[in-house]
C-alpha cells in the first residue's frame, strides 16, 4: 500500500491501523482490517509488550445473517487517559492520507466501556494522605 508508506508513524507500528479506524469513524470490525492489512494488524494491536494495550478496546458485535460465529470491533478506548488527542491525531492523518479500507460495520451501538479498576496502590497513597 502506498499511501500506508507515506502515513508518519507518529502513533508507533499501528499508526496505519489507527488512521483507518479513525477515518471509518471510530469503529472498525476486526475481519475489514485483516481483509486490508492482513492477520498481523490485528495480532499487533493485541500484543501487550509495546505499550499500544488501552488505546483500543475490542468487543463482540453480531454479524449480519445473525448465524455464524460473531465478530469483533475495534474502537479507540473511551478511559484511555490520551483518547481525545490520539483519536483527533489519527483522524487528522485519515484526512490527509486516506485508507480505502472497506467499512461493513452494522449499525449497532457500541457497548459501553468496561470501567477500569483502580491501582491497588494509589488507592493506599490516597488513603494515606486522608
Amino acid at each position: 500500500m502506498a499511501i500506508r508508506a507515506n502515513i508518519p508513524w507518529v502513533l508507533g507500528d499501528n499508526t496505519y491501523t489507527y488512521t483507518a479506524i479513525a477515518g471509518a469513524g471510530g469503529i472498525l470490525r476486526e475481519t475489514d482490517i485483516i481483509a486490508a492489512f492482513g492477520d498481523g494488524a490485528v495480532r499487533s494491536l493485541n500484543r501487550s509488550d509495546d505499550g499500544t494495550r488501552g488505546i483500543l478496546r475490542r468487543y463482540e458485535i453480531r454479524n449480519r445473517s445473525g448465524r455464524g460465529p460473531r465478530g469483533y470491533a475495534v474502537m479507540f478506548d473511551e478511559n484511555f487517559p490520551l483518547a481525545q488527542w490520539v483519536r483527533a491525531l489519527a483522524r487528522k492523518l485519515a484526512d490527509l492520507h486516506p485508507l480505502l479500507i472497506q467499512d461493513n460495520m452494522p449499525k449497532e451501538i457500541p457497548p459501553p466501556p468496561p470501567r477500569r479498576s483502580e491501582d491497588r496502590n494509589a488507592r493506599r497513597r490516597r488513603k494515606a494522605l486522608v
